[in-house]
């Protein structure tokens, strides 16, 4: 799926900010959702600089608008900037009407958790092991998000709905999948090289969704470990299915969100962490550190499988 934003809806609501405004500031609910046209910005955790923001349709304060919850990171314009601002109250509506844009949001959130999980590996040395693992455990605690604005309505997905018995097969590791599935009832079980990594069984589930919008494969196998009812969206009908249905798209997008709570606060504190102690041994610039994050060595294998859980 290539990006479906509609510019020309949104350029009535385009808006010019000088350098060194805060468009998003941490611990607060943002009021707004902002889109990137031009410029530069940067993302701080506890004052601490860990990424910058420059590329056009780039989303500021997305997971904080889609779940209600206080933004993790203060956002700052590095240069003049222009950007699209959507009032929080405006974003169901706007997004519900505008399925390319729903599309595209929901494919921007496969595309950060897909990051968080790819990059988390250079952002660690071994020795944070322990403490790593409990820091995840604690965040996927307390990181509860708020019920989210999109109610979806599986009565209305009869049509599409299969029955498959405990066993069935509905997604296979590293395959594309067939289809794009929505959890009415049962229990799966996740699995990831063999080994089951979780169970679930909450409705409105999705499966295969960030597989399909970021057209890659599988990341893990979904086997069904009771009786299940799912809607089955076929791969060739999905991109039909969402522009008809962007609420659908939304609601993914809400909970690609959810899934991405609980590890994006962990990945910013870990960031703080490596500049902070490169500083500290290397007395070097900031700009020298944050090239040098890259040099990290690979956390091990049980955090690549806590991460990859999210992505299947």
């Amino acid at each position: 799926m290539n990006d479906q934003t509609d510019w020309g809806k949104l350029q009535s609501l385009q808006r010019t900010c000088r350098a060194g405004l805060d468009l998003i500031v941490q611990g607060q609910t943002s009021t707004s959702l902002f889109i990137l046209l031009s410029g530069r910005l940067s993302v701080f955790r506890h004052s601490v600089k860990v990424s910058e923001i420059k590329k056009r349709g780039d989303y500021i304060g997305e997971i904080g608008i889609l779940l209600k919850t206080p933004a993790s990171a203060t956002t700052r314009t590095e240069t003049d900037v222009v950007v699209i601002e959507i009032e929080s109250a405006n974003v169901v509506r706007l997004f519900s009407h505008s399925p390319g844009m729903a599309i595209a949001l929901a494919r921007k959130m496969a595309d950060r958790l897909a990051e968080l999980n790819s990059t988390f590996s250079y952002l660690l040395d071994k020795s944070y092991r322990p403490e790593l693992v409990k820091r995840f455990q604690e965040h996927q605690k307390t990181k509860q998000a708020q019920p989210t604005s999109v109610v979806l309505n599986l009565d209305l997905l009869k049509p599409y709905m299969i029955e498959c018995k405990a066993g069935t097969q509905i997604l296979t590791q590293n395959h594309f999948p067939t289809a794009l599935y929505i959890l009415v009832s049962g229990t799966l079980d996740i699995v990831k090289n063999g080994k089951t990594i979780a169970v679930e069984n909450e409705e409105g589930y999705y499966l295969g969704d960030v597989a399909i919008l970021r057209n890659k494969p599988s990341n893990a196998t979904v086997i069904t470990k009771t009786d299940t009812k799912l809607v089955e969206i076929k791969l060739d009908k999905v991109e039909g299915f969402l522009h008809h249905s962007p609420e659908i798209a939304l609601s993914i997008a809400e909970k690609l969100a959810e899934r991405t709570l609980a590890i994006n606060e962990l990945f910013l504190d870990l960031q703080v962490d490596a500049i902070t102690e490169m500083k500290k041994n290397e007395k070097a610039p900031e700009e020298k550190a944050n090239q040098s994050l890259e040099s990290f060595d690979k956390i091990e294998k049980e955090i690549v499988a806590i991460l990859e859980m999210n992505l299947h």
